[in-house]
């Protein structure tokens, strides 16, 4: 069996179903349209007795939610798993939750299944059951793309999920010459709505290993969980990918305070910088365009006067423009 090269998912749907571990019904992961990945209940619904926030499509391998959607849609199985205590808002899907609830129930009683236990149980624990950690293992969380994800193992033993001789790939994802990335402390994300106000580290701060300065590839890479060997090659996925969405409310317990003892951080500058105590930059120096009404800047190495990409053209016509004024007065 092969991967399509020019399929957007990797994963191979014989792969890809398994049976939840606390209600014990069939569900199939997909890749989701911003990285992660979700449960999605086997079978098709009629669109219109489905919530809008919970109807979502599959196009080429990845689910994206599509609220507008017609005909038939895709349900998310945390939606509907009856191990979860859902909210007011999605009563429209009591019936499927009540039916599954019995199945389960029955499965129980028959001595066929054997639920995980779990309090509290959330719809986001069910869609990270895929993610197997070790009890006590300690977990980064990285932020590439426009989030915070949460990974599986430390950044050093994050290992690639590449199908390679029909074994798992053991190579590790952070490149050995290149990390691309640094550690940087940033602001402790809020929380919306009332859950929010458990977080007690709220309006702290926590160190996160940033991929912002790699390349478009590397980030990419690092979005995909593969090592460069298997980065733009077509083997399938071994595992599903194991990253998770950062949430302060669940995973707490993996905020870092201070940056681990093998930590790469920017080296201090001369001076006193506001940005951080004792001059220490957590981000590269970025130079801004010599343009006063313009807010673009660069990382790069430039000479004084540096103006931006769109600022530039309009500084040569302006001078152009000037030169051929100049030429035209001495003519007269």
């Amino acid at each position: 069996m092969r991967v399509w090269r020019s399929s957007a998912s990797k994963t191979l749907r014989r792969n890809a179903q398994e049976r939840c571990v606390y209600c014990g019904h069939m569900m199939e992961y997909f890749d989701r349209f911003d990285g992660g990945r979700i449960p999605l209940v086997p079978v098709e619904f009629p669109a219109v007795r489905v919530v809008p926030r919970q109807r979502w499509q599959v196009d080429n391998g990845v689910a994206y939610l599509n609220p507008a959607a017609q005909g038939a849609c895709r349900l998310p199985h945390p939606a509907v798993c009856p191990m979860v205590e859902h909210t007011d808002a999605d009563r429209e899907l009591e019936g499927v939750r009540r039916a599954l609830a019995v199945r389960t129930r029955k499965a129980i009683d028959a001595g066929q299944f054997v639920p995980r236990e779990a309090k509290d149980l959330d719809e986001e624990e069910v869609a990270e059951q895929h993610v197997v950690v070790q009890e006590g293992a300690e977990r980064h969380i990285v932020r590439h793309s426009t989030g915070l994800w949460l990974a599986p193992t430390t950044v050093a033993d994050l290992r690639c999920i590449a199908l390679s001789q029909g074994e798992r790939c053991a190579t590790a994802v952070r490149a050995e010459d290149d990390p691309e990335g640094m550690w940087e402390e940033i602001d402790i994300p809020p929380v919306a709505g009332r859950h929010g106000q458990r977080v007690l580290a709220a309006g702290d701060t926590m160190w996160v290993y940033a991929l912002g300065t790699s390349g478009f590839d590397a980030l990419q890479r690092w979005v995909k969980q593969r090592c460069p060997v298997h980065w733009q090659n077509t083997a399938p996925d071994a595992v599903s990918a194991e990253w998770v969405h950062f949430n302060p409310l669940h995973h707490e317990a993996h905020i870092l305070h201070r940056p681990p003892s093998d930590a790469t951080v920017p080296l201090p500058r001369s001076g006193i910088d506001d940005r951080g105590p004792f001059g220490i930059v957590f981000e590269p120096p970025r130079t801004t365009c010599a343009n006063e009404r313009c807010r673009n800047g660069t990382v790069m190495t430039v000479e004084e006067g540096w103006l931006c990409y769109k600022c530039a053209p309009k500084a040569r016509r302006r001078e152009a423009t000037h030169r051929a004024w100049q030429r035209n007065a001495d003519i007269g």
